[in-house]
């Protein structure tokens, strides 16, 4: 029997989510976007476009990253360091660059694209600390936001 390519998701939602089939088969984001646009309940959509960030996080070598930490997984000593609450309000997740550096990442859905400023302001005052800031826009949405140091960087999608 061969070895399973399947990764060990961290979310606390991901083992329903890939039990429901919302990620079995997909041919294209397009069709993954319907599928989440048809959950009820707006937590439950973003929950499942969480787990579909920490999938890209762990497969896509673009993120360079070494280890991934989400909401409730975050260590302590961590959490000191960067001074975010206990309960996570505000971010959803930090992965290690292999450079080391920790980058903090937040991820939005809406189902109509728009994200208003303060959806993402509670994220930028949280992760105050962190040397570079990612805030996943909504899928297809108008804008991609890093976040290096104290300047906001804004662009386009095409």
């Amino acid at each position: 029997m061969g070895k399973s390519n399947r990764m060990s998701a961290l979310h606390y939602k991901a083992d329903y989510w890939v039990a429901e089939g919302v990620f079995d088969g997909l041919a294209s984001f397009g069709e993954f976007e319907a599928r989440v646009n048809d959950i009820f309940e707006e937590k439950d959509r973003g929950d499942v476009f969480e787990i579909f960030i920490e999938g890209y996080l762990a497969t896509q070598s673009i993120t360079q990253h070494k280890q991934h930490w989400v909401v409730g997984g975050i260590p302590v000593e961590m959490r000191e360091r960067f001074n975010l609450p206990n309960d996570g309000t505000g971010i959803d997740g930090i992965y290690e660059e292999t450079g080391g550096n920790q980058v903090a990442y937040q991820v939005k859905y809406r189902k109509n694209h728009n994200l208003t400023f303060a959806e993402v302001a509670p994220f930028l005052g949280i992760t105050e600390k962190f040397t570079d800031r990612v805030g996943q826009p909504p899928p297809s949405g108008p804008i991609i936001m890093l976040v290096h140091g104290r300047s906001l960087l804004q662009g386009q999608e095409d």
